[in-house]
């Protein structure tokens, strides 16, 4: 439904500017699947993916695909989803198949050389496989949006699979070589070139992503992310690692690590009896090592989450402002606080239940953006979608 003026949702200060004008018409955006329904459905694709060994794939992500976008609307009108499993099959799945089985061959190969020669085997696999992959994930994400459709007027993305994939590998390489300080700009030159080429009917969606505001966000994240990593790698390394390799090299354990076993687990009389303190101070030693690591490494990537979050704010919110449509443009109105409590939720549930919580945290993905994204601009969009007729010509 339409709305105008400024009775849309979320009135912020970054969507004031947009509308502004009175006659300023906001469209919604509501996604509406019960999350029973959404849930359910994963969980039973996920199964028959198991049973048939990933098989199945193609056929459930296009029954998910179906039943997911015909509760997504614009408005009072439901996205359309068309795509078969067979054509999905046919773009991505397959040739990934095919790819894994012609990668067999240089993977037994490297039994039979040297260890030189299977490094370097091994490295040019990682390397076409870093390449493929992003080649594959453009021809889906061209393929998903090839048969996405609103009030009839189908989606379309224009461009060549090999071309975005070399530059996004190019891109990914120099970001791990500078230890992500061109994330920024690799991100800004993969969304356009995902989203640059779009179409929806005839008319074309320019993607005007500025990086004005994503860099100072993104550098102050980035340094507080090097100096946390760094912090949990210097204590990980003091109370974890350097005690656990002093041991390996024939030096005594601490004896207060002994308190981290409960010795009655280990004592059998017909084997001689309680341990001894020394036996006791090692394992602890490497119980110690090993807890460490599970709270370390989610800390870590907590951090990471948290740092981060005003850049990823402002990336959504440059984002939708640059995709635009005639005088129509998108706007996410959400919240550091809301988008924080979301990653992180994501992250920690996902990590500790080992990704069974995947459906319930994209639900949830799904319901935020949707209450905070709406189309607005001074036209409607069935105004400018709707060809120009000429009008008819009386005769006197």
């Amino acid at each position: 439904m339409y709305k105008s003026g400024l009775t849309g949702r979320g009135n912020s200060r970054y969507g004031w500017s947009m509308l502004r004008s009175p006659n300023a018409r906001v469209l919604l955006i509501q996604f509406t699947a019960p999350w029973h329904s959404f849930v359910g459905q994963a969980f039973g694709i996920a199964f028959l993916n198991l049973l048939t060994l990933g098989l199945y794939k193609p056929y459930g992500l296009t029954r998910l695909r179906r039943a997911l976008y015909r509760q997504i609307y614009i408005g009072r009108d439901p996205l359309r989803y068309d795509g078969t499993a067979r054509d999905l099959g046919r773009v991505t799945f397959y040739p990934a198949l095919a790819a894994l089985f012609l990668l067999l061959g240089p993977g037994i190969i490297q039994f039979y050389v040297a260890w030189p020669v299977a490094v370097g085997i091994g490295l040019v696999q990682l390397l076409v496989l870093i390449y493929y992959s992003k080649y594959l994930a453009y021809r889906n994400h061209q393929y998903a949006i090839s048969q996405i459709s609103w009030q009839g007027y189908p989606f379309s993305l224009s461009g060549a699979a090999g071309p975005v994939a070399r530059r996004a590998f190019g891109l990914s390489l120099l970001n791990v070589l500078t230890v992500g300080a061109l994330g920024v700009w690799q991100r800004i030159s993969l969304t356009r070139l995902y989203y640059c080429g779009l179409h929806l009917g005839r008319h074309a969606i320019t993607c005007q992503l500025s990086a004005r505001s994503l860099v100072r966000p993104y550098y102050i994240g980035w340094v507080l992310v090097l100096l946390g990593w760094g912090l949990i790698s210097w204590y990980g390394w003091h109370d974890g690692v350097q005690p656990v390799l002093s041991l390996l090299q024939g030096g005594p354990a601490n004896p207060d690590m002994a308190r981290a076993v409960n010795p009655a687990l280990f004592t059998n009389p017909t084997l001689g009896g309680a341990m001894d303190s020394q036996t006791a101070a090692e394992l602890g030693t490497f119980m110690h090592a090993l807890i460490l690591s599970f709270w370390l490494i989610p800390s870590g990537l907590l951090w990471q989450r948290l740092c981060l979050t005003a850049y990823e704010l402002a990336y959504w919110r440059s984002l939708a402002d640059g995709l635009r449509l005639g005088g129509s443009r998108l706007r996410f109105d959400g919240s550091w606080l809301g988008l924080a409590g979301l990653d992180s939720a994501t992250l920690l549930l996902n990590m500790f239940f080992v990704n069974l919580t995947r459906p319930f945290t994209t639900y949830a993905r799904l319901r935020y953006f949707s209450r905070h994204l709406v189309v607005t601009g001074p036209e409607s969009l069935e105004n400018i979608l709707k060809p120009n007729v000429s009008p008819a010509v009386s005769d006197s």
